[in-house]
């Protein structure tokens, strides 16, 4: 995550901040009272992707009567 620290000289500075060991991190709204999969500010269909890794979740077909 990179962020800009401000002096107070006015001088501003480009950082990188890592997090080792982060329990619960929403990547999403960058919240540490969550998990992004657990997320319920996240549209649902974001929330489906992150608990199946990504893939788009299937709908259930139902054959047509004949």
């Amino acid at each position: 995550m990179e962020s800009i620290l401000e002096f107070d000289s006015g001088e501003e500075s480009l950082i990188t901040l890592e997090y080792e060991k982060l329990g619960n991190h929403c990547s999403y709204y960058y919240r540490l009272t969550h998990l992004q999969s657990q997320c319920s500010e996240k549209p649902k269909e974001e929330n489906a992707r992150s608990i199946t890794g990504g893939r788009p979740t299937m709908q259930p077909h139902h054959a047509a009567a004949i």
